[in-house]
């Protein structure tokens, strides 16, 4: 085990722990704004996310029976909002598209099989990040398509309840408690808060579930539903949120670059100048592996073999 992966996984048993001396309080992401839907409406038609809020949808299948591809599709639903624009251009609860276009994720085949094979699950809990597009289907006429830019998993099988908001790492680092490190951006909405502690309890989660979740806040972020409650501490009381289910992005696998081999990232065919150091010669024996961390990054597995290669390097 890594020593990131060591200081994540004991974190992570913290945060699971973060129900005690706590109490239910008034969620004040929890309503809808009166320029939500109108803000998500100009997301989903270009405008610029520079906090990377909006354009998100719960995916869920399509059980009714008749023919493809009026039905048997799959139902899009604008998460944290009352109504969803369909493809036609009116607003319903959810909409009905007729496939899902993940090219748009960049991810390989087999990582969009899997995405599009839990959406068709009757208990699917998948989230994808884009827009609902219009798509001819010959004599079936004009339906709707969802082309993804980004798609997320759930953890576990608990059903989500509570506002859906992504957290990412504050930056802010504290000797007593309750420490506002966490950022918590509600999806589909300008609204957003500092919050103190995650109680990852509720979703079932394990240890292992919740470092996972706790790396990825520092990455890509994590999304979270769940309600907010008040912790207390030595410096206060501090803004929390309960996680009744996790979900994190669907991320490509990681290359091996570099003229030497010695660059470990998520873009295929990495160049790199060819100058020879001993210690890249670490990198190509079985005591790391060029995978993802827990931050979500494409990096060398930090191993004790790796670092006292690195301190040592074989002489060539």
């Amino acid at each position: 085990m890594s020593r990131n992966r060591a200081l994540l996984l004991g974190f992570a048993s913290l945060l699971s722990l973060a129900a005690c001396a706590t109490e239910v309080s008034t969620d004040e992401l929890a309503a809808e704004g009166a320029n939500d839907a109108a803000a998500a409406d100009a997301a989903e038609g270009g405008k610029a996310d520079s906090t990377g809020q909006y354009t998100y949808f719960l995916v869920t299948p399509d059980m009714r029976r008749c023919a493809s591809p009026k039905c048997g599709g799959f139902w899009v639903d604008r998460i944290n909002l009352g109504t969803t624009k369909c493809a036609d251009g009116t607003y319903a609860e959810k909409c009905y598209v007729a496939e899902l276009n993940l090219d748009g994720t960049g991810l390989p085949t087999a990582s969009t099989d899997t995405v599009i094979g839990q959406a068709h699950s009757a208990t699917s809990q998948v989230l994808l990040r884009g827009t609902i597009a219009k798509k001819s289907f010959g004599a079936n006429g004009t339906l709707g398509v969802f082309k993804a830019t980004e798609a997320w998993l759930p953890t576990t099988d608990a059903p989500a309840d509570g506002v859906f908001v992504k957290l990412k790492d504050a930056g802010v680092r504290c000797i007593t408690t309750p420490c506002p490190s966490t950022h918590e951006l509600k999806l589909n909405s300008s609204s957003k808060a500092v919050i103190a502690d995650v109680d990852f309890s509720w979703s079932g989660a394990t240890d292992e579930q919740i470092a996972a979740a706790v790396g990825a806040e520092f990455g890509d972020g994590l999304i979270i539903a769940g309600d907010r409650y008040t912790v207390h501490g030595q410096a206060g009381n501090g803004k929390a949120r309960t996680a009744t289910q996790l979900w994190t992005k669907v991320l490509g696998p990681c290359f091996v670059g570099g003229c030497s081999g010695q660059i470990c990232s998520d873009e295929e065919g990495v160049i790199s100048t060819c100058i020879y150091k001993p210690e890249y010669a670490c990198y190509h024996n079985d005591s790391t592996a060029c995978e993802r961390q827990t931050n979500g990054a494409c990096e060398w597995t930090q191993t004790d073999a790796l670092l006292a290669c690195l301190a040592d390097p074989p002489t060539p």
